[in-house]
């Protein structure tokens, strides 16, 4: 019982490592699509009341999506009042919601080492440290597809049933595993030992996420007059170029970016051995490769970024981890081998960054943001026109994202094009680079500031021969 206990107190060290890198961030404002998105919209949310029924959200603010996650983080900002912090908590919870529930499933269905290598590498994961913390519904979907994932393989079809529709209610996408965990049973019915064991009332338990979705289209449906939202459904293209550039972003953040390549490289070797050696927990490999597969081929084929493909990860982590640790070889061989593979991949995590939500680098973007704002609130530019990137055309647009400070937001902000009607232009690290109109403003404008962060910066520049003429706003 004391190795026992002893060896549980390892699970710290993964949720050390996310709460020492996310802690000193908890204070951080906004970004990206939490910022535009997500924030404005659990904001009405909480105003309204919390209601997981469409039209309590426009759907310009809900888009189509199912209404949990709004619901939940609603309910806590009521509580917390909205204080930046402790909505930041609400997220990290989820985070280590998803590696205890990874540790959990791994010691109960496969053995301790594969829960030690699938929560240690999970947790070293630049996708996931940097969305720990952000207030959007992909963690919150991970953590339930675990819990589901556990139920499922456990035969706790009732359990099954409730985490699978909580998380098809949080995001519209995770329908993909329900679908995929019924046609595996259904598939595996032709087995005799798993036809013995069959009960109706579990087909009902795995219909049940599905009835649900489709409930809340119908009634999306009713309320709206559309199923989908229809902005995102442009963003969809089934062109060949569009799948093939998809296709390689997705293996590439998966299986080679930010040091996994040497996991990639470590898989292979280990299925081959796993194969020489007898593998065993098929159930659970085969579940596994088929959520992964499956879930995968639809982003693909839908509208894709690269946060989507963190749940894709996880599950990727988690038959690695099943894999490896079903290797008859010595634990420290395989101490040896899963410590090497974090701390390469926590190297990465901590040296490799971009100005973007799927890594650390979001950390020196958003500081470029609050240093950016604060020239202009000291400087008195509330009324001045400015053009700017959406990101920081909102950080200085809306008060309730915590960069603005002062009792004035920034009333008069435009986009990029219409930079010359435009006293003021701010071009910063996440716009496109080049583009005709900042190389004019770069060779023309007068520089008046710069600020730069490593991989973060940004330029504000004032066009010296600006006249006063009617802007065209962001609303």
């Amino acid at each position: 019982m004391k190795t026992i206990s002893i060896k549980h107190c390892f699970l710290l060290i993964p949720v050390l490592i996310v709460l020492i890198i996310q802690i000193p961030n908890l204070g951080l404002p906004y970004f990206y699509d939490e910022a535009w998105s997500y924030i404005p919209s659990i904001k009405k949310m909480a105003e309204v009341g919390p209601s997981l029924l469409p039209g309590v959200l426009p759907i310009g603010d809900c888009k189509g999506h199912p209404q949990m996650f709004f619901f939940i983080a609603s309910i806590w900002m009521n509580l917390f009042h909205g204080n930046i912090i402790m909505m930041r908590i609400l997220p990290l919870l989820f985070s280590l919601g998803v590696l205890g529930s990874v540790y959990v499933l791994m010691l109960k269905l496969v053995n301790w080492e594969s829960a030690m290598i699938a929560t240690l590498l999970i947790s070293v994961q630049p996708v996931f440290l940097a969305q720990s913390i952000f207030l959007l519904p992909e963690m919150l979907m991970i953590f339930l597809f675990v819990l589901s994932f556990y139920f499922f393989l456990n035969r706790q079809f009732t359990a099954y049933a409730i985490s699978n529709t909580i998380m098809v209610l949080t995001k519209e996408t995770a329908i993909v595993f329900a679908i995929s965990f019924g046609l595996y049973y259904l598939f595996s019915l032709f087995l005799k030992s798993n036809r013995e064991k069959h009960r109706h009332i579990y087909l009902l338990a795995l219909a049940t996420p599905g009835i649900f979705y489709a409930a809340f289209l119908l009634l999306h449906y009713l309320k709206f007059g559309v199923v989908f939202y229809g902005d995102h459904l442009g963003y969809v293209s089934l062109d060949w170029p569009s799948i093939h550039y998809k296709i390689f972003i997705g293996y590439r953040s998966i299986l080679i970016d930010y040091g996994k390549r040497f996991i990639s490289m470590a898989a292979i070797v280990g299925l081959i051995a796993m194969i020489i050696q007898g593998p065993k927990y098929t159930r659970f490999l085969i579940l596994g490769i088929v959520s992964f597969l499956s879930y995968m081929l639809f982003t693909i084929l839908n509208f894709y970024t690269l946060r989507y493909s963190m749940a894709a990860l996880v599950i990727y982590l988690i038959v690695f981890a099943c894999v490896i640790g079903q290797l008859r070889i010595n634990n420290l061989i395989k101490a040896g081998i899963t410590f090497t593979l974090a701390a390469i991949c926590l190297y990465f995590s901590l040296t490799q960054k971009q100005s973007s939500d799927i890594d650390l680098g979001y950390v020196e973007t958003v500081k470029i943001y609050q240093q950016t704002v604060h020239f202009c609130e000291n400087n008195n530019l509330y009324d001045q026109p400015i053009a700017t990137s959406f990101n920081i055309g909102l950080c200085l647009h809306l008060y309730d994202l915590g960069y603005v400070k002062g009792d004035k937001s920034f009333s008069h902000i435009t986009d990029v094009p219409h930079y010359l009607e435009a006293r003021y232009l701010i071009y910063e690290s996440t716009m496109p680079t080049p583009t005709p109109e900042t190389d004019y403003a770069i060779k023309n404008f007068k520089l008046v500031k710069s600020f730069v962060d490593h991989h973060a910066w940004a330029y504000i520049y004032e066009n010296t021969q600006y006249q006063a003429t009617a802007v065209n706003t962001i609303p």
